[in-house]
């Protein structure tokens, strides 16, 4: 039986999550995902891409480059090694696995969004895997051989899975040094709309959201929880108006 699979589906900014816990296939959950959105674009009129698929991920863009839709295992998803910061346990609800307290933040931070993101998901270390071991090595092997070693489990001072760095960085035979790391960090920003918020086309809110798909340390909202709260026990590690600051200390 495949893990429970989730797709989510946004289309005009109106998010609807789907929980399918059955043996339906990854492609069958791949055309279920295309065939929603294609049914919801076609009352507008509008196009659609598809941005990425591997064995379990696959992603569908409209043309101006809004998610619109992604299937994705659970609960696969390792993303927050701060989950286990001792600041932080304790106050995981396991009925629910979501996080039960509003998590601490300073809403007049200083930090640039960078700085914030490395906090959160490593304590800035570029030698982290998620759970908290530390390899002195990982920033000496190539990706693929630390693919090797630790297979897709999220790495580095931003919590890298293998999966998105092939998608954003194409070649997997570079050294994951800090220069690769901090490489890929930019890119995330770009897939997830960076220079679409600084053009104006997307507000500050949109753009937060965008990340907190892309960290599970970041809320999701002014609810200031984890996009990802159930899956591996993400949760936020810290509050919208905190994340909003940042990116204003950081883009104006």
């Amino acid at each position: 039986m495949d893990d429970i699979k989730k797709i989510l589906v946004a289309v005009n900014n109106n998010p609807i999550d789907v929980l399918i816990d059955d043996n339906i296939n990854r492609p069958a959950l791949h055309k279920q995902l295309v065939s929603d959105v294609n049914g919801k674009f076609k009352k507008f009129n509008l196009n659609f891409r598809i941005s990425r698929i591997t064995d379990e991920i696959l992603e569908v863009y409209s043309d101006d480059g809004s998610l619109l839709g992604a299937t994705f295992s659970l609960p696969n998803a390792e993303q927050n090694v701060g989950a286990n910061d001792p600041a932080t346990d304790g106050n995981v609800n396991t009925a629910t696995r979501r996080d039960t307290r509003t998590p601490p933040g300073n809403p007049n931070t200083t930090e640039t969004l960078q700085q914030l993101i490395a906090r959160l998901e490593s304590n800035s270390n570029y030698n982290i895997v998620v759970g908290g071991l530390i390899d002195p090595d990982l920033t000496t092997r190539t990706v693929e051989e630390n693919r090797k070693k630790y297979g897709d489990k999220a790495l580095g001072k931003y919590q890298i899975q293998y999966p998105t760095f092939k998608d954003v960085m194409r070649n997997t035979n570079l050294i994951f040094s800090p220069k690769t790391q901090d490489d890929t960090y930019f890119k995330l920003l770009e897939r997830r709309g960076l220079k679409r918020y600084q053009s104006g086309e997307i507000s500050i809110g949109t753009f937060a959201r965008n990340l907190s798909m892309e960290w599970a340390a970041l809320p999701r909202g002014s609810d200031n929880i984890s996009y990802y709260a159930g899956v591996s026990n993400n949760k936020a590690l810290t509050t919208w108006d905190t994340v909003l600051q940042a990116i204003r200390n950081t883009y104006g």
